[in-house]
């Protein structure tokens, strides 16, 4: 209570300060860029606006990537995609500390503004701060805090900002998955949810909403104003922590690559110990179905409700779906009945056949992800054939 009471008096007070004398102030703008961090929401680094008012004697940070986990269902909205975030301020000091102890570097860029342009742009951010004005509805991709930044920023510019064309085409996965590697199972997690559409090449623009890519375009971009004169937008780029770019590597006993083959690797024992027996151990079933329906749960439930980007277009739902979680307890019956089940032949051909066809599938599948669908198909192989042997042994 006592925080919130304090962001709403330095509301009023910057409100009041700027709008009031605004044309009179000298305000410099400045971008903030921080590195990545090694909590998952931090592996993307952040971006922030910095509002010096020199005449005021203020520096204020704004902050569009502000949340609260406490608010009413923040996880099953967050799984939805209807996750609101909102603008949020702090001292300058305050977030250097915090970076700091966090061991991220930040890099401040002095934007290359008139005092007009750095005046609007700090009146318009300071209502936008307002409560009323604040929230605004999350998209990783496309409305981030580093999106809402550069847009507000582009929006009050006298000018066109035009950005370099330097950069190669990169899909959204790829970025993704550069952003992921210090953690690999949380990156084994997220290409699986991943659909085709992250897998399309995306143009310099929209591989902004990585805050390290939007550090380094907007650092060679110009402003093109109405009579062709160009200026470059950034007047001055300084590091002020130095932290290595992104944090160490999250230690693993196995990587997901590791630990699917070690899977596969156990799947084919226990299938060759059962022919070698001619028994099912069918609690083995139990383990391995029960994972590739809750897998496809997920997949399939994102695919479904979820208005997340790109998860909408997951072509893994074909072979990572509810089915065998649903159909479990007559698998186990049939299996215990030496009864054919025909699940098992479906299930097999469906994945073998998608992945036979993979390579036209316009959805890029790790190796880790193959070898895991691969081992589904052989336990229900095993299984179906095993089975009809035992009936033809009983004739």
């Amino acid at each position: 209570m006592r925080g919130l009471l304090r962001l709403v008096v330095i509301i009023c007070f910057l409100s009041t300060s700027f709008l009031s004398k605004a044309e009179t102030d000298s305000v410099i703008i400045t971008l903030l860029t921080c590195s990545p961090g090694t909590y998952i929401y931090e592996h993307y680094g952040h971006t922030a606006i910095r509002v010096e008012n020199i005449t005021q004697n203020t520096d204020i940070v704004f902050n569009y990537g502000m949340f609260n986990f406490n608010s009413p269902n923040f996880i099953w909205r967050f799984v939805l995609g209807n996750t609101d975030y909102f603008l949020g301020l702090q001292s300058y000091s305050s977030f250097i500390k915090e970076y700091d102890y966090r061991g991220s570097f930040i890099v401040k860029q002095k934007l290359n503004l008139s005092n007009s342009e750095s005046v609007k742009i700090s009146s318009a951010l300071i209502e936008n701060s307002m409560p009323e004005n604040r929230v605004y509805r999350y998209n990783f991709l496309y409305n981030n805090c580093t999106t809402m930044a550069r847009d507000k920023v582009e929006q009050y510019i006298e000018g066109d900002v035009v950005y370099p064309e330097a950069i190669e085409l990169r899909s959204f996965r790829s970025i993704i998955r550069e952003h992921n590697r210090i953690e690999p199972w949380a990156q084994f997690g997220i290409d699986l949810c991943l659909g085709s559409e992250a897998d399309r090449l995306q143009d310099n623009r929209i591989q902004m909403f990585a805050p390290l890519v939007l550090m380094e375009l907007i650092d060679n971009a110009v402003v093109v104003d109405g009579l062709g004169v160009e200026r470059r937008l950034v007047e001055k780029r300084e590091k002020i922590l130095s932290y290595n770019d992104m944090p160490s590597a999250v230690f693993n006993l196995l990587n997901p690559l590791q630990a699917t083959v070690i899977a596969l690797m156990l799947t084919l024992l226990i299938c060759g110990i059962e022919w070698y027996r001619g028994k099912i151990f069918w609690g083995f079933d139990v383990v391995v179905f029960a994972l590739q329906g809750l897998t496809g749960l997920i997949i399939t439930f994102l695919f479904l409700f979820s208005k997340h980007p790109t998860v909408g277009s997951n072509f893994l739902v074909i072979c990572l779906n509810p089915i065998p979680l649903f159909l479990l307890p007559f698998i186990i019956a049939k299996i215990i009945k030496r009864k054919t089940d025909w699940f098992h032949m479906v299930n097999a051909v469906i994945i073998l056949l998608f992945m036979a066809l993979s390579y036209f599938i316009p959805q890029e599948i790790l190796p880790a992800t193959m070898i895991f669908i691969f081992m589904f198909a052989m336990r229900s192989m095993s299984d179906f054939f095993l089975v009809r042997k035992q009936i033809s042994n009983r004739k």
